[in-house]
């Protein structure tokens, strides 16, 4: 926990508990931010907190343009705007994991708001698909299907049909006949609920998810449906044989349920570790994480890694604020859906993709089943297809919708100015650590693989170089990039270090520490009872004839098996 923190708030640092001199104090005159649960308007609105949030949003600005044309030829990441190392469904695959690590219900801090709370994590179990099963049937039943046969207890995810075409569909009120029911269920299940007062709209205006923020866009809400239909395929290769009396059904059907959860669960977990985070993390921190889970598997945990995220209870602030927002630089403008949008060179732009979901447009739900997801354009499924690509981890984001929108991210500080912004001031008085703090916690074998980690005056200098290498006059001035360069925000210097170090195809050595800290924190608490029991990995070899899946790409095959099985089409 931070210690003599402004207001007297404790947060979860990297590292352990971090000394006032450690953190980042901004850019003001007086050297200090104003945190965001503080209540003294005066300072809040003081010269130095103002000139914080000054110089973040001209920072925000800076990583819209691309440096000019002589810096962009010394630096490999400009080579190409595309990530061969990763492709596209990893960046909303790492979504996922993000919503399954941090939950909580606190507004984004808007730095000009009086009597903000610190923001809570109610994520009580992390990487146990929290986000997709809620608080279980029992306690969270929306997302659960109802039973039949007299049953009681909810057992099975509830998937909602899609819609016909959109293309040639008349523009008229929605209406149910618009539901394909010869098409197969793959949208997240959604209802239409209005109440009262509420008038009768089209489309279905309530997602029925255990992590509303799944149905955030396009992507995300059909990778939703994809651990939904996956658990369904496990909870019904599983199934009991033979006559259950009718007193012990819904006892055996809910241990059944949890069973189910649990073989899901480590399944999940083998993705996350042997295809997300070996894709993600620098070669020399992943292989690390490897150690140190062999460790766990063996009850010796010895790796510095574990000394990242010491905080079992709450996820450190310099990852949720900072480090894990990386993968906003990945979203590219638009992408390929499915055999019919390729066929027709359609491409749908972001916005497009965000406009799918009950909570913005609810007259584009259910999802249209020319609109669903082939996820062959998003993992490497197949050979004969290229999948989308994600974009190069970087600071220079474009002067795209996800930098400049207005609308698309709520009513906070930082939807005036677009996601980037928003990322900044996330880090703006909420206890982070300085770069400069961090890196003097890594081990110094892992500096010296870096330039940027060893050497601060070359640090500083690159940082500088970037930042001035536009050919505008974006900043207040020489002062200002000086102050910048010597105290970068974690954010900032998350993807310059990826850029510089990585040429942006994966985090660089101080990010990739602290996801592997913070991802080795959540695994291990239920490691003896998922990959650590004989029970659930035995069950796991059965399900999936003795090859349980650890990649996305093996999972989707799985699942497009017994579609076929049961004599749905793939999409």
């Amino acid at each position: 926990m931070t210690q003599a923190t402004a207001a007297g708030v404790a947060s979860s640092n990297a590292f352990g508990p971090a000394d006032p001199a450690d953190l980042f104090h901004g850019y003001g005159h007086d050297g200090n931010v104003i945190r965001i649960d503080d209540d003294r308007l005066p300072d809040r609105e003081g010269p130095g907190h103002r000139h914080t949030l000054e110089t973040l949003e001209r920072l925000a600005r800076r990583m819209t343009f691309l440096p000019n044309k002589i810096y962009r030829q010394r630096h490999c990441v400009y080579k190409s705007d595309e990530n061969v190392n990763i492709p596209a469904g990893y960046t909303y695959l790492a979504q996922l994991v993000a919503h399954d690590l941090v939950a909580h219900v606190a507004p984004v801090p808007d730095p000009d708001q009086v009597g903000v709370p610190e923001a809570r994590n109610f994520r009580t179990q992390r990487l146990f698909l929290e986000t997709i099963y809620g608080g279980g049937p029992l306690i969270e039943p929306g997302p659960y299907a109802v039973p039949g046969e007299g049953m009681q207890q909810r057992t099975r995810l509830r998937l909602g049909r899609v819609a016909i075409p959109e293309q040639g569909r008349d523009p008229g009120p929605w209406s149910e006949t618009l539901v394909g029911t010869d098409h197969p269920a793959r949208d997240i299940p959604r209802t239409r609920c209005p109440f009262v007062t509420e008038p009768v709209r089209p489309g279905l205006t309530d997602a029925m998810v255990a992590d509303p923020r799944n149905d955030d866009h396009l992507i995300i809400s059909q990778l939703t449906a994809l651990f939904h239909e996956l658990h369904n395929i496990v909870l019904d290769r599983t199934a009991p044989s033979g006559p259950v009396a009718a007193g012990d059904r819904d006892g055996l059907a809910y241990r059944h349920f949890i069973d189910t959860r649990r073989i899901v669960a480590l399944v999940y977990r083998r993705i996350v570790v042997h295809d997300l985070l070996r894709r993600l993390l620098d070669k020399e921190v992943f292989s690390g994480l490897e150690t140190a889970l062999m460790g766990l598997s063996v009850g010796q945990p010895s790796h510095p890694l574990f000394g990242v995220a010491p905080d079992t209870r709450r996820v450190p602030v310099e990852f949720s604020h900072a480090v894990f927002r990386f993968a906003h630089s990945m979203i590219r403008p638009d992408y390929v859906l499915n055999d019919q949008q390729a066929a027709t060179g359609r491409r749908p732009r972001i916005l497009e993709l965000l406009d799918r979901s009950s909570g913005r447009s609810a007259r584009l739900t259910p999802i249209a089943v020319d609109w669903l997801i082939d996820w062959k354009y998003f993992f490497e499924t197949d050979d004969n297809v290229r999948p989308n690509l994600s974009r190069r981890i970087g600071p220079d984001v474009g002067a795209g919708t996800m930098a400049t929108s207005i609308s698309l991210f709520g009513e906070d500080a930082g939807s005036r100015h677009g996601i980037y912004y928003r990322d900044l001031v996330r880090g703006v008085g909420t206890g982070l650590r300085s770069v400069e703090s961090l890196i003097a916690n890594l081990p110094a074998g892992d500096k010296v693989r870096s330039n940027l980690l060893l050497l601060p005056d070359v640090r500083r200098q690159e940082i500088k170089e970037w930042l001035d290498a536009t050919g505008y006059e974006i900043f207040a001035g020489a002062d200002e990039i000086d102050a910048v360069a010597k105290n970068p925000p974690l954010y900032l210097f998350t993807l310059f270090e990826a850029a510089r170090d990585k040429c942006g195809e994966r985090l660089g050595t101080l990010g990739s520490t602290i996801v592997a800290g913070v991802m080795l924190s959540a695994l291990r608490p239920l490691y003896p009872v998922l990959e650590g029991s004989a029970a659930v990995t035995g069950a796991a070899g059965r399900v999936f004839d003795g090859d349980v899946p650890q990649t996305m790409p093996e999972l989707i095959a799985f699942v497009e098996q017994d579609r076929v099985r049961r004599g749905e089409p793939s999409v």
